[in-house]
């Protein structure tokens, strides 16, 4: 399973959202209305699924679409797309 298909399970999960309708190129905020608490949640969970994954502040503030966070996932753990 790719690190897009586990996101999108992951944002299935926390915001009951069909991962179909999901795409890299979707904003967090403007187009899953992502609150500050499901951010967390989303990060927790993604902790969980891919360990070694970590990222700082000002990581996390630079993650807006559901492809920002593919790609830190993958640079954080090295795991393929």
């Amino acid at each position: 399973m790719s690190i897009l298909e586990k996101i999108k399970i992951i944002a299935r999960d926390l915001l009951g959202i069909d991962p179909d309708m999901i795409t890299e190129d979707m904003r967090l905020v403007e187009d899953l209305g992502i609150t500050d608490v499901q951010a967390y949640q989303l990060y927790a969970k993604a902790q969980e699924i891919f360990p070694g994954l970590t990222a700082t502040l000002t990581e996390a503030k630079k993650l807006h679409t559901i492809g920002d966070v593919v790609e830190l996932v993958r640079r954080k753990t090295g795991e393929s797309y």
